[in-house]
């Protein structure tokens, strides 16, 4: 009996060591943000000094081996021209701008209410978006004579970009509100819970993440879809300036024009991924750093 007693006070002592070092272990989101800090910090520092040995080649080779280059100007001569152009590239940065946000918010909001319409039917979303699919397949720029004759031309710029982020942002919603688990949604159920309830609290929450991911997809596409729109016919754009100097043999203001248009685009695209982290820490604390 000695001996017994003895054992179970070591297995008890052992349990109790084990279940110490377990909560020792546990991590809060807060701590495990904090850990991460200098991790994060790491990946867009590579990727500002990767930038930087680019331009610092860049500017040799253009000066050395491209010197005869007409086309491949020295980063230093394209921060040249973009002084030299700063106005005209503010009014014409603002009306690519303008189409790209309009276009932008107008597709995104009707794929989300799609989704969301087509998450009650799985025949009805096998439907539309094989049809989404065809659409999105055909030539923006070809269709553009009939979407001229429905908008204008002002509101065929907007429809072309509505188009091009359309599609992914569909696919990303419907694809989210999808992955909800049948226990989700039965424990909802068994609350009484409407289809409405569980889309409203279960579903879109879930889907948040992948909604997020179409919206990022979304802000290259517009941006490229109001340039190209506004080769359709525009009085102004960044589109139009491009074209311009590209005319006239301007390959620095080209560059300087691409410049802005790659700023921008990243900074937009920022704005959003931080707003996914606001709005999806749970994703974020559960999946670890995006």
């Amino acid at each position: 009996m000695a001996i017994m007693d003895t054992e179970e006070r070591e297995f008890s002592h052992s349990v109790t060591d084990d279940i110490d070092e377990e909560i020792d272990e546990v991590v809060t989101p807060i701590e495990r943000s904090a850990r991460l800090g200098p991790r994060r910090l790491i990946g867009p520092l590579v990727t500002l000094a990767l930038v930087a040995l680019l331009v610092v080649a860049w500017e040799i080779a253009a000066r050395t081996v491209l010197a005869q280059s007409y086309v491949f100007p020295a980063p230093s001569v394209i921060v040249q021209q973009l002084w030299t152009d700063g106005e005209l590239l503010v009014v014409n940065g603002l009306a690519t701008a303008r189409t790209a946000a309009v276009g932008f918010l107008v597709g995104q909001a009707l794929a989300i209410l799609l989704a969301v319409a087509l998450s009650f039917s799985v025949g009805a979303e096998l439907v539309v978006t094989k049809l989404a699919l065809v659409i999105y397949s055909l030539p923006t720029l070809a269709i553009a004579p009939i979407l001229g004759t429905m908008f204008g031309l002002e509101g065929t710029r907007v429809a072309v970009v509505a188009i091009v982020v359309f599609f992914p942002t569909l696919l990303a919603t419907v694809s989210g509100l999808r992955a909800v688990g049948e226990s989700q949604i039965l424990l909802v159920r068994s609350l009484s819970g409407s289809r409405w309830t569980v889309l409203r609290k279960i579903s879109f929450r879930t889907a948040l993440p992948e909604i997020f991911a179409g919206l990022k997809l979304g802000v290259p596409g517009a941006v490229l879809g109001a340039i190209a729109s506004e080769w359709l016919g525009a009085s102004e754009g960044l589109g139009i300036f491009m074209v311009n100097a590209l005319a006239y043999l301007q390959p620095a203001r080209v560059w300087a024009t691409c410049a802005v248009i790659v700023l921008g685009t990243i900074v937009v695209y920022g704005l959003i991924a931080l707003l996914d982290r606001a709005c999806n820490s749970w994703a974020v604390d559960s999946r670890g750093a995006r």
